[in-house]
């Protein structure tokens, strides 16, 4: 059985994913975060627009706070090799080309 992958994420991917409670081993695939801030951030998007639908703030406050929203998961934005300072081996790699899951 072949062994497991290390990964070495950089400090400022760590301390991002930190903020958002992901605290990742050196054997945590970058896609397996990815897929859980993925999930968070749709979470959080939902949130905001049921608090849109129920009247908490105007519709001209939606975008500015979906903008927020978008900068603090900024890192879903980016690719899967940026996130690590080892090569990723290929399947991770293959995810990283292939997008989000449909």
């Amino acid at each position: 059985m072949p062994s497991q992958p290390l990964y070495a994420y950089r400090p400022d991917v760590l301390r991002a994913l930190a903020r958002h409670g992901l605290a990742p081993r050196g054997t945590t695939r970058p896609s397996t975060l990815r897929d859980h801030l993925r999930a968070l951030y749709r979470f959080e998007l939902r949130r905001l627009k049921a608090a849109l639908l129920d009247g908490a703030f105007s519709r001209a406050a939606f975008a500015p706070r979906v903008a927020e929203l978008r900068q603090r998961y900024a890192l879903v934005s980016l690719p899967l090799a940026s996130w690590v300072t080892t090569p990723l081996p290929p399947d991770e790699a293959a995810r990283d080309q292939a997008g989000p899951p449909c």
